[in-house]
């Protein structure tokens, strides 16, 4: 593996590892950043996606990312994931649950010059809406 992508592994890695952080976070992000999420209307922008995450942090205090496997080519990172947290704060509308959530998720990043230009997730938000009993089937 080239220097390159081991320095683009450890620069996707540190989003998760800070994500908590957000201050620390946006350090890591392009100015023209874009992020996707399966399900979103469109692409965030970096501003955007930082207060969405500043809100998911503040609803979900212990929110917990862990990297599940990692693997790195060219200018792209993919991550498999594990998310969990629970449902302590109001977010995107939804008061807290007091449960908790834990779902499983993949990501790319591309990392252009050490920074993150563009960042694809998906999520199972199902199963995360199930578990906080916000659907049937928790």
């Amino acid at each position: 593996m080239s220097t390159v992508q081991e320095q683009n592994k450890a620069t996707a890695r540190s989003f998760y590892e800070e994500f908590n952080n957000w201050d620390k976070v946006v350090s890591l992000l392009a100015p023209d950043y874009l992020s996707y999420a399966a399900g979103a209307p469109g692409p965030l922008s970096k501003d955007q996606h930082e207060a969405m995450a500043r809100s998911a942090v503040a609803a979900f205090p212990d929110l917990k990312i862990t990297i599940q496997e990692q693997i790195a080519e060219g200018d792209k990172v993919l991550f498999r994931l594990s998310t969990t947290g629970t449902h302590q704060g109001d977010f995107q509308g939804i008061p807290a649950t007091g449960k908790t959530f834990n779902m499983e998720g993949w990501t790319l990043d591309r990392i252009v010059d050490g920074k993150i230009v563009e960042h694809r997730t998906i999520d199972d938000v199902m199963t995360m809406m199930r578990q906080l009993e916000l659907m049937p089937g928790g």
